[in-house]
């Protein structure tokens, strides 16, 4: 494992998948990390007619994997790499905001970030970026996990980052000039 985040590979996040149970044990927290906010968001609300497209998308795909290799598995696996690369707009994201870390999980995503690894925090248009990269760069978008939330849960959220987000260096150096 990388020291960024916690990912799962797809083959464990497989193996969990079959079983409803070990998908909603894999949220549980240690007994001393503390719940400080939970929530879920569905994209596909947003805009439902793009849902239509990529179901669309995904079985012309499958449709075309089956009829050139007359396999149904391949068929099968490749409606499974297609619905786990939009999964996150066609199924709901559940967040969890503890004492620890970021959770985040969603059909066959799972993630956790550790608060000490979150180095760049910014709010987007769509919510808050959490990453474990020192700035924005073309991999933050690959990294680190975004908190989907708008409106008066936006602040709460952007309240319990800064609680709980340890400073850079860079930044807690900056911050102690200022104060002297």
């Amino acid at each position: 494992m990388d020291d960024y985040s916690c990912h799962r590979s797809f083959s464990e996040v497989s193996l969990c998948a079959l079983s409803a149970f070990a998908v909603n044990t894999l949220m549980v927290t240690n007994e001393k990390d503390k719940i400080l906010l939970s929530w879920s968001v569905r994209l596909i609300r947003r805009r439902p007619r793009r849902a239509l497209l990529a179901i669309a998308a995904v079985f012309f795909a499958s449709l075309a994997v089956l009829l050139s290799s007359h396999n149904p598995l391949l068929a099968g696996i490749a409606v499974l790499l297609l619905l786990s690369a939009i999964s996150e707009y066609l199924f709901p994201i559940h967040y969890r905001l503890t004492e620890q870390g970021i959770h985040m999980r969603n059909f066959l995503t799972f993630r956790y970030l550790p608060w000490p690894q979150v180095r760049y925090c910014y709010k987007g248009s769509q919510g808050i970026k959490l990453s474990p990269l020192p700035n924005s760069s073309w991999r933050a978008a690959f990294r680190g996990i975004s908190l989907w939330v708008e409106g008066e849960e936006q602040e709460r959220v952007a309240e319990i980052i800064r609680k709980y987000r340890p400073l850079p260096p860079e930044t807690a150096a900056r911050t102690e000039e200022k104060s002297k």
